[in-house]
């Protein structure tokens, strides 16, 4: 099985609005949303529909593990229209689903959970082999509830690395979420010369980071030269 996270096309199927999807909660109401499908191909694609928890535990990769992982999972109130559909050539189809949030006293915060997606060919009979399956191809819906005003969280960095092989060398930073909601981040590098003149601007990639949870910035150091003023900010 072979996990793609976060490109947008995947084989033969694509999710044509993101996965990444945002919705904001209200006490005892349902909240209704939707991922658009398309197979891209001239063959059917079949879809299998299915929840897991995300979690990024600092010093730790991103992982999915069973519902109900973590405390702030909303695993429970997610609800998908369907757990399989074959697509069919070019069919561009949209999987409706529900959170249905508890009608009780819920902490102010980012409350997430995943929706996993597996795309393959259908089931063939082989008159030599019996059933046979074509490779299947994972990837990850990230739905995200955000109950009450959002505040923007406190990050902190709580590791710096830097890895050097044969002229590459890569910054790696773990940036922790001390808040209550999820945010996007990412580590900017000002660079200057000897007159504290800006020379240039080194970044990473914008990643999502949970409550609670860390994510790995990476900037790339191999066209900096010595002797070179290096400023962090955000």
């Amino acid at each position: 099985v072979l996990l793609l996270f976060p490109s947008f096309v995947f084989a033969r199927v694509s999710v044509l609005n993101g996965l990444t999807q945002i919705h904001k909660l209200q006490l005892g109401r349902q909240i209704s949303g939707k991922l658009v499908l398309k197979n891209e191909s001239t063959k059917e694609a079949r879809i299998v529909i299915y929840k897991q928890d995300l979690m990024a535990p600092c010093g730790e990769q991103v992982g999915y593990f069973p519902v109900n992982s973590h405390a702030k999972s909303m695993a429970d109130w997610v609800k998908p229209a369907v757990d399989e559909r074959i697509l069919a050539p070019n069919e561009e189809y949209m999987l409706f689903y529900t959170i249905d949030v508890p009608n009780k006293t819920i902490e102010n915060g980012s409350y997430w959970s995943v929706l996993m997606l597996e795309a393959a060919d259908p089931l063939k009979e082989d008159q030599t082999q019996g059933v046979q399956v074509n490779s299947v191809i994972r990837y990850a819906v990230q739905l995200i509830g955000e109950m009450g005003t959002m505040e923007y969280p406190p990050l902190s960095i709580e590791k710096v690395d830097t890895d050097k092989e044969d002229k590459s060398v890569m910054l790696r930073v773990t940036v922790r979420n001390t808040g209550k909601f999820s945010t996007l981040g990412k580590i900017q590098l000002e660079v200057y010369n000897e007159k504290q003149e800006k020379v240039k601007l080194l970044q990473s990639i914008t990643k999502r980071i949970y409550p609670g949870n860390c994510n790995q910035m990476e900037v790339d150091l191999s066209d900096l030269k010595k002797g070179n003023m290096n400023v962090f900010s955000w």
